[in-house]
């Protein structure tokens, strides 16, 4: 009776949470509800305990905070470096649940005309490429190369934890190769998955069943995007407040009386390290998913590649619409995150309450409006 009750628990945790985050994409519909009653429901489960288990490991390394290093600064804790600490608690667990049932329908679908075998395995390899590239160059320069300012994840010898017991210091090895593994089966899994549905709709008729199919991947990978937009918001700001904690400017940058006078050169400064990389990575993730989106709602071939500018513009315009007003909101926050992120998680976190409560409220006005009228 106990462990029927505890199943009972978790499918309705998974039900709610999955319904939480078809609300905030805007996909309130029958297909992305599927995903709570399925294997996917218990992976997004599983990924949050593992970021619950990095969190352990980092306290038991006493690095969950800053801490003294043989460096000139102090090493820069798992907390403050929230695009870590809290993306792998809710956005990477996200961008898993994406990729995982999409894979899974792609997969099912692999005998159709919707998802050729050899498309799949292509995504899925090009996906393998990206997270051993992109995942084992960051372990690299980790390892190999003098940063900047330590981190936890620095393990050369002068980022080390000054009055680290042996234990403490297993428990950070432990957590720097159960995050960088946890890294790079994530991007891996979503960044393949996102390309093999690039892939299948430059290729695939899609028509009748096939249309619909893939409709429900591509607003499934939805998640995922909105999912790294955030990420990638939380990694901006949380590298400008490390530059400028380095540099000795923290406190006056989180006195906006004074940011003008004060702040505002360092800041902009800081600003400009890894604007294009984060800005080519957010682009590269909307192109492709308003490129799927677009095959979705072309009446035939003719009208997702037309070569006639306005009809190739409207085209791209009619699949940004379709993405909904909560994603397009969290696009704005994301790309507010990018390209002018404030300094630190808290304030990124007042900024993109004040920045939610506008857009709601002007929401709200505009049904107002539309309802008087």
């Amino acid at each position: 009776m106990r462990e029927k009750s505890l199943a009972r628990r978790s499918r309705a945790t998974i039900i709610r949470l999955t319904s939480y985050v078809s609300f905030a994409t805007g996909d309130i519909n029958d297909e992305v509800v599927k995903i709570a009653l399925t294997v996917t429901g218990y992976i997004f489960l599983i990924a949050f305990a593992v970021g619950l288990l990095q969190l352990m490991l980092a306290w038991l390394g006493d690095v969950h905070v800053d801490f003294p290093t043989g460096a000139k600064h102090p090493g820069f804790g798992y907390l403050r470096t929230t695009y870590w600490s809290l993306s792998y608690l809710i956005l990477v667990p996200l961008a898993y649940v994406s990729a995982a049932y999409g894979w899974r329908t792609l997969v099912r679908r692999s005998s159709k005309a919707l998802a050729p075998g050899y498309q799949i395995a292509l995504g899925a390899v090009i996906g393998l490429v990206f997270g051993i590239l992109f995942v084992g160059g960051q372990v690299w320069r980790s390892l190999a190369i003098p940063p900047n300012a330590c981190q936890w994840n620095s393990l050369r010898s002068e980022c080390m934890h000054n009055a680290a017991s042996t234990v403490q210091q297993w428990a950070r090895i432990a957590l720097f190769g159960l995050a960088y593994t946890n890294h790079f089966l994530s991007f891996a899994a979503y960044s393949g998955f996102l390309i093999t549905i690039v892939l299948v709709s430059a290729t695939a008729p899609l028509t009748g069943t096939e249309k619909a199919g893939f409709k429900s991947i591509v607003h499934v990978a939805k998640i995922g995007v909105a999912a790294y937009l955030l990420y990638l918001a939380l990694l901006r700001s949380a590298k400008v407040e490390i530059a400028l904690l380095t540099e000795g400017k923290s406190a006056q940058c989180t006195d906006f009386s004074n940011f003008m006078a004060k702040c505002a050169s360092p800041y902009f400064e800081v600003l400009l390290d890894g604007l294009v990389t984060n800005v080519v990575i957010g682009l590269f993730l909307l192109l492709a998913l308003l490129f799927c989106l677009r095959r979705t709602l072309a009446a035939g071939p003719e009208d997702s590649d037309s070569a006639e500018p306005l009809v190739w513009l409207a085209s791209w315009q009619r699949a940004f619409a379709v993405l909904g007003r909560p994603f397009r909101i969290v696009f704005a926050l994301a790309v507010i995150g990018i390209a002018v992120p404030p300094a630190g998680g808290a304030n990124l976190l007042i900024v993109t309450i004040l920045l939610t409560g506008v857009a709601i409220v002007k929401s709200e006005m505009k049904s107002r409006e539309a309802a008087d009228s």
